[in-house]
């Protein structure tokens, strides 16, 4: 098989059952049996952004290809202190701030508007990086 059927973290991929609601979303997590995908469009009553645990049998590349998983490490091994970053909870709102640590399972990030936290432990699937 050549790269363009590889899944890996960051992958656009459309998943859902063969005659049911298909739902375009992008590779967060990449598990033995199943991957978890954070939906990037409106799927019936589910907002934009959660994440969902999804068989790899049910998911297929959003070049309607078959994907071949590869175990690769995130990119956001490349953060450093400082950089702005967001991050999407299960379920949750979008948030955003800047990379206090990068740690070996989390990223700490300090928000950038006032809030009751001084920062946030958020596992490395969860970021969304900002590019230029």
């Amino acid at each position: 098989m050549n790269a363009t059927n590889e899944l890996k973290i960051g992958s656009k991929v459309v998943f859902g059952r063969t005659n049911g609601e298909q739902t375009k979303g992008e590779v967060v997590k990449i598990n033995q049996k199943t991957l978890k995908i954070r939906q990037t469009e409106t799927r019936s009553k589910h907002p934009i952004g959660t994440v969902w645990s999804v068989p790899h049998s049910l998911v297929r590349l959003d070049n309607g290809k078959a994907p071949r998983i590869t175990r690769t490490s995130p990119s956001v091994s490349t953060l450093r202190k400082g950089d702005k970053v967001k991050f999407c909870e299960p379920n949750g709102p979008i948030r955003e701030g800047f990379v206090k640590r990068v740690n070996a399972k989390t990223i700490s990030v300090q928000p950038n508007e006032q809030d009751s936290y001084s920062y946030w432990r958020v596992p490395h699937h969860l970021i969304i990086t900002e590019t230029a």
